[in-house]
């Protein structure tokens, strides 16, 4: 079954990286002209929180220093060490000491709406599984171009590719006519993941009857 599953599945995996600040440096790149306090605060104001390296270069100037530490994390220095921003492992600024006070707000804000973001994600994750497993299997047969199914020791497997919130499997026990909804897992011998839905197997969409007066 499981390889059957897999024969099905065309998958992507997204990493999503986590800011992280690294003082700790090792290699010095470049050393800066003298430039006024007063000019590089005034800059720095144009900042924001998860732009790029070269972007902040181009908006900040040659830097007094620029080095990356023994994890690959960069820095860059102004003012003789008085200003510091530093960059997470894609070069995006989530850092700043001396200067850009919004930096930090931004950084919170932004933590707070990745959370949200996370919560609003499972929620529909979790009404895409209940809908999926209250589809009647008629109208799922009827749309090969969406649904793939395939059947194997009495279990009928459907496969639904829902987009940004990945594979959802559909089994459905036609000893019992019980339905289970699973996430699917590349990494799980049997490629099912978290158990999503349970409920009764609907095999045809209900009639509505229809009234002669």
């Amino acid at each position: 079954m499981k390889k059957k599953i897999a024969v099905f599945v065309a998958s992507t995996l997204i990493f999503v990286s986590v800011p992280y600040y690294s003082p700790i440096s090792n290699q010095i790149v470049s050393v800066q002209a003298s430039v006024s306090k007063k000019t590089l605060l005034k800059r720095a104001k144009k900042l924001k929180f998860g732009m790029s390296f070269k972007k902040v270069k181009s908006i900040m100037g040659k830097p007094y220093k620029e080095y990356k530490d023994e994890s690959g994390y960069w820095t860059l220095e102004y003012n003789k060490g008085a200003i510091t921003f530093g960059f997470n492992e894609n070069k995006k600024l989530n850092y700043a000491n001396g200067a850009a006070p919004q930096i930090e707000k931004q950084g919170y804000a932004y933590a707070s709406s990745q959370k949200e973001a996370r919560k609003n994600k499972r929620d529909r994750l979790i009404g895409f599984a209940q809908s999926f497993g209250r589809k009647p299997f008629d109208t799922i047969q009827k749309m090969p171009s969406v649904y793939k199914t395939f059947e194997d020791n009495g279990y009928m497997y459907t496969l639904w590719n829902t987009g940004d919130l990945g594979i959802l499997v559909r089994i459905d026990d036609t000893s019992n006519n019980v339905t289970k909804v699973f996430k699917y897992d590349k990494k799980a011998d049997d490629k099912l993941g978290e158990l999503l839905y349970t409920g009764r197997t609907i095999i045809q969409k209900e009639k509505r009857p229809v009234y002669n007066y």
